[in-house]
């Protein structure tokens, strides 16, 4: 019969034998383990305390070996974030004066003069632009005395004209060049808004270059060239280098030198920042290298700051500090310890079991921990299950308000013209023929069975557009000889499936607003083409048009609209077929509209040829 650990071992320390001692042992230290390591196995939180022991541990003895590596790091640091500091600062400052500078040309873009001679050119004045060049030029000298202290010159070059401007303390003139120059040729040809380069004529300046953009087309329309005196840098960059121990610099994106006051070349330092991004420092063999980066203008502030300076500033703190600095790395490393025991582990192993949670579908298995991540595992799974319902009911209640957005939004007709259509109906009963009065009911009638009967969705677009046909046929019957109308269809557009009655309201629309009655015919051109994945949809007239202040109005009030059931207001068609093509396809999708005063007005609706994905409320 075999006999308990403990009978066995006490058997053996009275045998004495060799034998009997070493089984006894084995037994003895089995024990013992389990015994030690079971109040382990059931806490979490000791099993960490005793894995960051030799973590604190083990940095007082290297603290106290490399106390003079430490002491110059601890210099070496200082030294690198006070110039990450000031050169961060002067990047700012540099930033702020070339923004005042950027309000310059922006202050030319936006004056009248420039608008009015722009205009004068487009309408081809070319014999009466004396005033407007001369307002022009007038406005170009005020903005260059403003910052005159600053500025060698401003030269604004206009791209249909060919026409220069330039301004100086010398000279205020304008010439033509048949070709446009280098410069403004290499930005329109990479398409570039804002570029600052040095200046050929003078090292101690120079130029921001500017686009000129139509703000409809984004089209180049010139460029105006501010050619800066670098001394507005100079009282930052005193402040930069106090004592005169670096060196400085500022450069292109690419690191190309543009300014050093002290004199200093950028060869083998443009290299190793040009691909850098952001504020920062990086280290040569010899120096340090701070930078800033100023995004918006493509330009690096750089300050090399030689190695032997931060040596013998840390030679001088060694001498002194070596003590303190020893016992603050030590603190600082069992601080690190105490606040990783307490906080990161678990939340470490929290994060593991969250990533086993799902929101959507049902989650894994709990582990059945009995420790404190455990007891949060469990909190943590309850807490996604409520969420899991929440999601569903708040899915469920979005799809039905779409639902009824669509609803409402297709079931709205404009009441003034079943009004007019009945009127219509009563006058031509006394005076026309029965077979004429019959084919405006029959119309009347097509339409609205098109309106009230399924599908309530989609529908191809010839159905669309013989509802539409109907429309035309009534009101060529209360405006008889007076419309005309085009219709287009492009090729494989008619099978495409539409939100029904998107095309009736914008012709209305037509009706209400840009017919009148001094316009002898009233046109009205209807054509459907696909482009790509889309089809688009061209409703065109001729009537009185609409002006650019009116056409940003109208857009404005149509995108209020788009975002409610319903709508108010005098294009309440307009404003109800953007909301039906956005709730059904997403922002990219709707109607665009474009015009001028006299011109006539086109509307145009744009939407997935393949009938798209409905977008979620």
């Amino acid at each position: 019969m075999t006999r308990p650990i403990a009978d066995a071992r006490t058997a053996a320390w009275h045998e004495g034998g060799p034998r009997g001692r070493r089984v006894s042992m084995s037994e003895f230290w089995k024990a013992l383990y389990s015994s030690l390591s079971r109040p382990f196995r059931r806490s979490f939180r000791l099993r960490l305390t005793v894995l960051l022991i030799p973590l604190g541990v083990l940095p007082v003895f290297a603290v106290t070996q490399l106390a003079a590596y430490n002491t110059r790091s601890s210099v070496e640091d200082e030294v690198i974030q006070s110039n990450l500091s000031t050169v961060k600062w002067a990047g700012g400052y540099l930033d702020e004066k070339l923004s005042e500078f950027n309000t310059l040309t922006y202050t030319i873009f936006i004056s009248p003069s420039l608008n009015n001679y722009l205009k004068a050119v487009e309408d081809g004045q070319s014999g009466s632009l004396y005033p407007q060049q001369k307002a022009l030029l007038d406005t170009i000298l005020s903005v260059f005395y403003t910052s005159n202290t600053q500025l060698h010159d401003i030269e604004l070059y206009l791209i249909r004209s060919g026409k220069t401007i330039t301004v100086s303390t010398m000279e205020a003139n304008s010439r033509v060049t048949q070709e446009m120059p280098e410069e403004y040729r290499s930005m329109q040809e990479q398409n570039l808004d804002v570029q600052i380069r040095s200046s050929p004529d003078s090292a101690d300046s120079f130029e921001m270059i500017r686009a000129l953009r139509r703000f409809e087309t984004r089209e180049s329309q010139g460029y105006v060239t501010l050619r800066i005196n670098w001394r507005f840098a100079d009282r930052v960059i005193e402040l930069l280098n106090p004592d005169g121990s670096g060196e400085l610099l500022i450069t292109d994106a690419a690191g190309g030198k543009l300014y050093s006051p002290t004199g200093s070349s950028a060869d083998g330092i443009g290299a190793s920042i040009g691909a850098l991004e952001g504020s920062g420092y990086t280290q040569t063999e010899d120096a340090y290298v701070f930078y800033d980066t100023l995004d918006s203008w493509g330009l690096r502030i750089v300050k090399v700051v030689p190695r032997t300076a931060v040596d013998l500033s840390a030679e001088r703190t060694l001498r002194y500090g070596s003590i303190v600095g020893a016992a603050a790395v030590l603190l600082a490393v069992i601080a690190a310890a105490f606040a990783a025991w307490k906080t990161t582990a678990p939340i470490v192993k929290l994060a593991r079991s969250i990533q086993n949670i799902s929101f959507i579908k049902e989650g894994t298995p709990l582990t059945g921990r009995t420790d404190e991540i455990g007891l949060l595992e469990l909190r943590m799974h309850k807490m996604s299950k409520r969420i899991r319902e929440h999601i569903h009911t708040e899915y469920a209640l979005n799809l039905e308000k779409k639902t009824a957005q669509l609803t409402a939004l297709q079931a709205q007709i404009n009441p003034h013209f079943l009004q007019n259509t009945l009127q219509l109906i009563g006058g031509m009963a006394f005076t026309e023929t029965p077979e004429r009065l019959y084919a405006v009911i029959r119309a009347m009638s097509e339409m609205f069975r098109y309106i009230v009967r399924g599908p309530a969705g989609r529908v191809e677009l010839r159905e669309e557009l013989r509802h539409l046909q109907n429309y035309l046929f009534i009101q060529e019957h209360r405006y008889p000889g007076r419309i005309e109308t085009t219709l287009t269809i492009g090729e494989g557009t008619e099978d495409v499936l539409v939100p029904k009655l998107i095309l009736q309201p914008i012709a209305e629309n037509a009706f209400q607003h840009a017919f009148g009655p001094s316009l002898a015919c009233w046109k009205l051109d209807i054509a459907a083409r696909r482009i790509g994945d889309d089809l688009e949809i061209e409703i065109r007239d001729n009537g009185r048009g609409i002006g650019e202040e009116e056409r940003r109005r109208l857009i404005a009030d149509i995108e209020r609209g788009a975002g409610r059931i319903g709508g108010k207001g005098e294009h309440i068609g307009l404003t109800n077929v953007e909301a039906r093509l956005r709730l059904r396809y997403g922002t990219p999708y709707g109607i665009a509209i474009d015009g001028e005063e006299g011109s006539g007005t086109v509307v145009t609706v744009r939407m997935p040829a393949s009938g798209g994905e409905e977008t979620e409320a």
